[in-house]
C-alpha cells in the first residue's frame, strides 16, 4: 500500500479516490495505541495547579493538542508557517507499544475498536501512520495552501509511530468525549501519589493497570 499516495488521493484526488483512501485507513483505526503519560500542568487565574492529562484520563475523554511543529528537515521559517496553518486543527501522536526508554514514567492503552459510530467517522480519514520525510514528496512551496503538503509536513515521522488529527471545532477544552481508554501501565519505583492517582483513574474507569520493571 502506498501511503503517500493514499494522503495525496484523500486531498486531492477524486470522490472515488478519497472514498478509497479512506476506506483503505479502517483497519488502521480498529486498534490499540498507547500514549504516553503527560505529567505537565498549568495555573488557573485562581492560582490552581491542573494536570491536564491526568484529568483527562479521569474523565476518559482524549485529550488534543495544539500542533507545535519542530523538525530539523523544515527552517523556521518553514515551521512557523506550518504552525500558523495550523491553528484550527490539534492532534494526538500515538504509539504502537510501549517503550519507557523514551523517560516516560506512564502510558496508557487506548483501544479504538471501541469508539463509537460518530467518532468513528470522525477520525477514520484523520489518522495517518507517520512517514519519513524523504518519501512524503512535500512541496514545502505549498505549505500554505494548508491542504495536501501541510498534512504530509505533519505527518514526518518514524515507523511505529501514528497522528490522528482533527478539527478544533469537534473538541470541548481540548477533548473529544470518547471513552475507550483501557489500561495503563507504569513504571516500577514512580512517585507514589502519581502512583495512587493512577490507581484512582483506573477504578473509575474499571480499567486494567499494570506495574512494569523495565529497568
Amino acid at each position: 500500500m502506498n501511503e503517500v499516495k493514499m494522503i495525496e488521493d484523500l486531498y486531492m484526488g477524486t470522490e472515488d479516490e478519497a472514498m478509497e483512501a479512506i476506506n483503505n485507513k479502517k483497519m488502521w483505526i480498529e486498534k490499540k495505541y498507547y500514549i504516553p503519560g503527560d505529567e505537565s500542568f498549568i495555573i488557573d487565574k485562581n492560582g490552581e495547579k491542573h494536570f491536564p492529562f491526568i484529568e483527562s484520563l479521569f474523565n476518559n475523554v482524549l485529550l488534543f493538542k495544539n500542533i507545535d511543529f519542530s523538525n530539523s528537515n523544515f527552517t523556521k521559517e518553514e515551521c512557523s508557517l506550518i504552525n500558523a496553518k495550523s491553528k484550527g486543527i490539534a492532534a494526538i501522536d500515538l504509539f504502537e507499544n510501549s517503550n519507557f526508554s523514551r523517560k516516560y514514567n506512564f502510558y496508557v492503552e487506548y483501544n479504538f475498536s471501541r469508539i463509537e459510530l460518530s467518532a468513528y467517522h470522525e477520525f477514520v480519514a484523520n489518522i495517518f501512520h507517520k512517514i519519513p520525510f524523504g518519501l512524503l514528496n512535500i512541496n514545502k512551496s505549498k505549505i500554505s495552501d494548508g491542504g495536501c503538503d501541510l498534512i504530509k509536513s505533519l505527518v514526518v515521522g518514524k515507523s511505529g509511530e501514528s497522528i490522528l488529527i482533527i478539527s478544533k471545532d469537534k473538541l470541548q477544552n481540548m477533548c473529544y468525549d470518547c471513552h475507550i481508554l483501557s489500561k495503563i501501565v507504569y513504571q516500577k519505583g514512580i512517585d507514589r501519589e502519581l502512583i495512587k492517582s493512577l490507581y484512582e483513574i483506573a477504578n473509575k474507569n474499571d480499567i486494567e493497570i499494570e506495574e512494569i520493571d523495565e529497568n
